[in-house]
């Protein structure tokens, strides 16, 4: 993938995630788009577009992301972001408990740092 795709499919899943109903992401998350998302989630490109992070509306999606799962809106911040920033610059939820299960393999995959049920860091 080269940069001009990097940058379009980021904008689209940027997109579907903030229009995207909460009870909705399970069932998009599946298939190409999952595979989408993983490839920009690990893409060297990630680390090229630092002034993306300066926006405002990415300083906001941080905010919620320090929250915690139990915040409306959370697991759409988490999918936008994790197309923004690298995973172990994310804050970490406080208990995996908290995470929808469908996306607990995606945050291992990538190196999240999420705390098991124990509380410990995985």
């Amino acid at each position: 993938m080269n940069y001009e795709q990097f940058t379009e499919l980021r904008q689209g899943l940027t997109a579907l995630w903030s229009e995207s109903a909460e009870p909705d992401l399970e069932a998009q998350f599946t298939g190409e788009v999952a595979q989408s998302q993983r490839a920009i989630m690990t893409s060297a490109y990630k680390g090229t577009a630092a002034a993306d992070l300066r926006e405002p509306r990415i300083a906001r999606h941080l905010e919620t992301l320090r929250s915690g799962p139990e915040t409306n809106g959370w697991t759409n911040v988490f999918l936008t972001l994790s197309l923004y920033e690298w995973a172990h610059r994310l804050p970490p939820p406080p208990d995996l408990a908290l995470v929808p299960e469908w996306l607990v393999d995606t945050f291992l995959e990538i190196g999240y740092p999420i705390r098991s049920r124990s509380g410990k860091m995985l």
